[in-house]
């Protein structure tokens, strides 16, 4: 409850909202090793606590634990039948973002919203129901469709939708707060919590809204394929991401990245692929992203194909050193997004530099591999090399790394005016040191 009032009241200011943070954290590991305890014996105060533990991580900006959970308890319990059993299991897979399963879970159900009154008619006037019984089924049976309108949406980036959630699950406190019900109140509660940060960190207010993606029709096809993709659809950005994306996609200039291993560096790559990509206005333009090895650049390019390629970009990767065959020079010719080894990148700049004059964005993975002896040095020379030749053009760099002691050192290097440094020291979890 804390937690919930320094989260609730953004009169308090960043440094509660903050603390609410980690005492969500707190409670949510609490919540979850209680809820693993032999000492509970009951399946709705087991599945209540584990409910409370996952929302908990996610409110405290922990999406993978809070996913993590959620999977752990949809595969190991079997819902009930009863509406709040259906509350409960739509939340855990809202947790989960298995949103698909919600709609195709619920939806008849919500749509039957007369024969669920009847039901709870018959109930009251058999006198299995009283009129609380009758008030704390309707409220459920509210919050359910608020998870249901909030879940489409994610998929479709429709503000209505997300204004129609808050309203119901709004209207169920109400409810459960006039029947004096602390139980479902709180969990009530942690429901409309869970959407409001969701919602905060969704890519349609983030990208859409924010960053103005949505008046772009080529960005808004972006988020939609984000949104709607089968195998693996995005739905949110994660802290560090939506931390270090407004000086990525603001500035004209170069800039480093620094964020963690796994904080999501090559999403914010990508999203700023598309910015440029799609600010050409049909004008010539190509983004080329370097990879020191092989093995991470083949990586890189089927997870940029994923999005970018769905969108209707063409992204294409050749790599080896400085060699060339015909397919190759196609390939490279035909790309928008081009994945590349230092190696390869510097062949093509001695071989065609007719090709970079449509070049407006250069992203360097692991950066702080320029301390690496020879291939560094040469990677260095090529970058300045390249400023100085097409910094008139407005070539930018992004410039990548999770650990780089001197970020400020290389931004004032690749900058043409202040250095532009975006950091986040956010992590998708939390790591463990063990001693042997």
């Amino acid at each position: 409850q804390i937690a919930i009032r320094l989260h609730s009241d953004v009169q308090l200011g960043q440094e509660f909202y903050a603390s609410s943070k980690g005492a969500f954290e707190n409670a949510a590991k609490l919540f979850e090793q209680i809820a693993e305890s032999q000492v509970i014996s009951s399946r709705k105060v087991h599945l209540d606590l584990y409910l409370h533990g996952a929302v908990d991580f996610a409110l405290g900006e922990f999406q993978a634990n809070a996913t993590v959970l959620a999977r752990k308890v949809l595969s190991r319990f079997d819902f009930e039948t009863d509406i709040r059993s259906k509350v409960i299991k739509a939340a855990f897979l809202l947790l989960k973002q298995d949103l698909l399963e919600i709609v195709k879970s619920f939806s008849e159900e919500i749509s039957q919203k007369g024969t669920f009154e009847k039901i709870l008619i018959q109930k009251f006037n058999s006198g299995e129901y009283d009129r609380n019984g009758v008030a704390e089924d309707t409220g459920h049976f509210i919050t359910l469709e608020g998870i249901l309108f909030f879940t489409i949406y994610l998929r479709t980036g429709n503000l209505d939708y997300y204004k129609t959630a808050k309203e119901k699950t709004d209207n169920a406190l109400k409810i459960f707060e006039t029947i004096r019900d602390p139980d479902n109140f709180v969990l009530t509660q942690l429901i409309s919590l869970l959407i409001r940060q969701m919602q905060f960190c969704s890519i349609w207010h983030q990208l859409g809204d924010i960053h103005k993606f949505q008046n772009n029709p080529i960005l808004l096809r972006y988020l939609t394929t984000l949104a709607t993709d089968k195998s693996k659809p995005i739905y949110e950005l994660w802290d560090s991401q939506i931390q270090a994306l407004p000086k990525v996609l603001d500035s004209k200039d170069s800039i480093v990245l620094q964020m963690p291993t796994s904080a999501g560096k090559t999403r914010v790559a990508e999203i700023k692929i598309a910015q440029v990509l799609a600010s050409a206005q049909g004008q010539p333009c190509r983004c080329i992203y370097v990879a020191p090895f092989k093995s991470l650049a083949s990586q890189v390019k089927e997870s940029l194909n994923v999005y970018l390629g769905k969108a209707g970009y063409r992204v294409t990767s050749v790599f080896g050193s400085y060699e060339s065959v015909d397919f190759e020079d196609i390939l490279v010719e035909q790309s928008d997004v081009l994945v590349i080894t230092p190696e390869k990148l510097d062949y093509l700049f001695r071989q065609n530099k007719e090709l970079f004059q449509e070049v407006k964005l250069i992203v360097i993975d692991e950066g702080h591999l320029l301390d690496n002896d020879v291939r560094g040095l040469r990677l260095e020379i090529l970058l300045s090399r390249l400023k100085r030749t097409f910094a008139q053009n407005g070539l930018q760099i992004l410039f990548m790394s999770a650990v780089l002691p001197n970020s400020g050192e290389v931004a004032t290097w690749l900058s043409q005016g202040e250095p532009n440094v975006a950091q986040s020291n956010w992590k998708p979890t939390k790591l463990r040191k063990e001693s042997f």
